[in-house]
């Protein structure tokens, strides 16, 4: 039994609480007796506590115990790198029967970093370091890994860069993993301060027609003639006077239309701040999202909010974030049958074609969150329907609430040219994919989704400029000869499928597959990708310069064509220079 403690000589008071005081959780005076005690005539006894546990040191791994899991992991690698590629590893990280320390081993950077590449999968590449792996299939990323003296930078978190965390607003408040905190639950706000966060009656207005001179026709996620009546109740009647999934649309509706404009135009046109009225509509956004419980819910508009939402932010989130929420949005809108034609049949026609353009937007959203971040577009749900059908040739005005049957789509240049165009090249891409899936012969895996790695050998040169051919032909048939340049919408069409075109082209002649299978490539193909690549530069800088085409700059910014920077001509080198520090001056 443990003794009793002594007194303190210096103060009178023991060390420790006494044991009643002790096990009740009361404060103790430490006296002899204690007041507590003595209160309730209770004996007072003071024990000194046992000593705390100590805590158990993990062994450390002897020197064998660590090269026989070297020996481990190396047989592991040989299963999964291409034969050759092991010998060169090998000798950079050396072999364990060499080893002379543990530091020495664990230390070394050609294991930290090594890359792993399955044989029969040629296409993707896994890199890992430690405990940390990422899987990369994406063409963009894949061919920039082959290029990277020090992959481990890819296995990182990624960050926001500036220019794009000022361009949409950033979370300089110390919120970093605000995204995840949709999903995560946030800390809910009451509805007085969410109508605190909505913009003023003027700012409404403002915010509202430069949606539609900005947005509106880029997306077609709205009906913008319905939507009006939306916006006429809240401007008269309060945002708390709408239903939930409409106070997120809307309040998603303004930030992305505070986030087209420029920073003297907010405060200009707004009175206000752009960092500080972003911050103010993105927070407003993602609360409003959470109050309409958007992950439960299988509501058209809540979904409609929450992909105009990570589409107004695909400037300012971090590409992994955004490709997880874009997959969240994906798996809500299967769980609403919008993969499937079949199962809407009994839906009104006006809510199947709001359905169709939300999907195929979606769809796009997939492909440019999914090549960023590395990975395939989730095409896998997006083919289960071969039939399902393009949103209509219409304008606004074609399109009402109660109509009972689809109107006839019109021929030519409608308010839908741009969004179709873009559909265009979705459907382009799951066509392909299909193709490939079925195992017939065609040009699949030229254009499989991402644009992964082309076999050179697999199909001929003029069998490729063929199919890009096609698509070009069909682009200049249903879209471009309907275009005027003095139309901004039509114009930003035009250039839009112009430098798409091209970028295929270059993906395809691109020397790096050449070099790839050990081959030069020859002269005029690398003058070709030159041409290519100057055109897709000058594309952009195009978008940039004219004035009328400024509204459109949040958008551009997204699609910009990097690879086309990588191209190396000796004796253009001044050109290449100009052309990008024109580029990069804007």
């Amino acid at each position: 039994m443990p003794q009793p403690t002594q007194d303190d000589g210096s103060s009178g008071l023991h060390k420790f609480s006494c044991v009643l005081c002790h096990k009740r959780k009361v404060k103790c005076d430490r006296l002899e007796p204690c007041g507590y005690c003595a209160r309730h005539n209770d004996t007072c006894v003071y024990e000194a506590p046992p000593p705390p546990k100590r805590r158990k040191k993990e062994a450390k791994s002897s020197h064998a115990d660590l090269l026989a899991r070297l020996q481990r992991a190396e047989d592991q690698l040989r299963q999964v790198v291409a034969p050759g590629q092991f010998d060169q590893l090998s000798s950079a990280v050396g072999s364990p029967a060499n080893a002379s320390t543990p530091k020495s081993a664990a230390s070394t950077p050609a294991l930290q970093s090594a890359v792993i590449a399955k044989h029969d999968t040629p296409r993707g590449r896994l890199i890992a370091s430690g405990n940390s792996t990422r899987y990369l299939d994406s063409n963009l990323w894949v061919t920039l890994d082959n290029e990277l003296q020090n992959p481990d930078a890819v296995l990182r978190d990624t960050g926001i860069g500036a220019g794009d965390a000022q361009y949409v607003g950033s979370d300089d408040d110390g919120d970093v993993d605000h995204a995840a905190g949709m999903l995560l639950s946030t800390n809910g706000i009451s509805d007085q301060e969410l109508a605190e966060l909505f913009p003023t009656v003027a700012q409404q207005n403002v915010l509202w027609q430069v949606y539609i001179d900005n947005v509106h026709y880029l997306t077609m996620i709205l009906h913008r003639p319905g939507f009006q009546k939306v916006v006429d109740t809240a401007r008269t009647k309060g945002i708390l006077s709408l239903s939930k999934p409409n106070v997120a649309l809307i309040f998603s509706t303004f930030f992305i239309a505070a986030a087209s404009l420029s920073n003297a135009q907010c405060e200009t046109k707004l009175r206000q701040t752009r960092k500080k009225l972003l911050k103010q509509l993105r927070a407003g956004t993602r609360h409003a999202l959470v109050r309409a419980s958007f992950t439960r819910s299988t509501d058209l508009v809540t979904l409609q909010a929450f992909v105009q939402f990570l589409i107004c932010m695909r400037n300012g989130m971090d590409s992994q974030t955004l490709w997880i929420l874009s997959g969240v949005a994906f798996r809500i809108a299967q769980r609403m049958g919008m993969h499937r034609a079949d199962v809407d049949s009994n839906l009104p026609p006006f809510e199947i074609e709001m359905r169709r353009r939300l999907w195929h937007q979606l769809m796009i959203l997939d492909f440019t969150s999914s090549e960023l971040a590395g990975c395939s577009p989730n095409y896998s749900a997006a083919i289960i329907d071969p039939e399902g059908r393009s949103p209509l040739n219409l304008n606004e005005e074609d399109l009402k609430e109660d109509m009972k049957e689809f109107p006839p789509e019109r021929e030519g240049a409608t308010d839908m040219i741009f969004c179709r165009l873009r559909y265009e090249f979705r459907s382009f891409f799951a066509l392909i994919h299909r193709s490939r899936s079925s195992f017939k012969p065609s040009l699949g895996p030229i254009f499989e989704a991402g644009f992964n790695r082309i076999t050179e050998d697999s199909f001929s040169m003029e069998e490729k400029n063929k199919f890009v051919d096609e698509l070009e032909n069909k682009l200049q048939n249903n879209y471009l000869r309907f275009c005027d340049p003095i139309n901004r919408l039509h114009n930003i069409t035009g250039i839009a499928a112009r430098a798409a075109v091209a970028g295929m082209r270059l993906r395809v002649h691109h020397p790096r597959h050449y070099l790839e299978s050990g081959r030069e490539p020859p002269q005029e193909i690398r003058d070709l990708c030159f041409a290519l690549s100057m055109k897709i530069l000058k594309y952009d800088i195009m978008c940039h310069s004219q004035k009328e085409l400024q509204g459109y700059i949040w958008h551009v910014r997204v699609y910009f064509q990097w690879y086309g920077l990588g191209i190396e001509s000796a004796h253009s080198m001044a050109l290449i220079f100009k052309l990008g520090t024109l580029l990069f001056s804007y």
